[in-house]
């Protein structure tokens, strides 16, 4: 079973995927849902809106080039 971070975590790197598939502006919330095989209301649980995801990937990006 996973974790709620656990969760949180295969998101973010299947958001990460999608973004530099489509690019930021083409890159939608249903995209990532179905990428990380979740539903959007789902994402919601865990992201306010599709900035605060997007925020959380650049800081998860910029943690591993720290």
């Amino acid at each position: 079973m996973t974790t709620r971070d656990e969760r949180r975590t295969q998101m973010l790197e299947a958001a990460r995927d999608v973004v530099l598939r489509f690019g930021h502006r083409k890159t939608t919330l249903d995209d990532i849902a179905h990428e990380a095989g979740v539903s959007r209301a789902t994402l919601y649980n865990y992201f306010d809106s599709k900035d605060e995801l997007f925020r959380q990937i650049a800081e998860m990006e910029i943690g591993v080039m720290a």
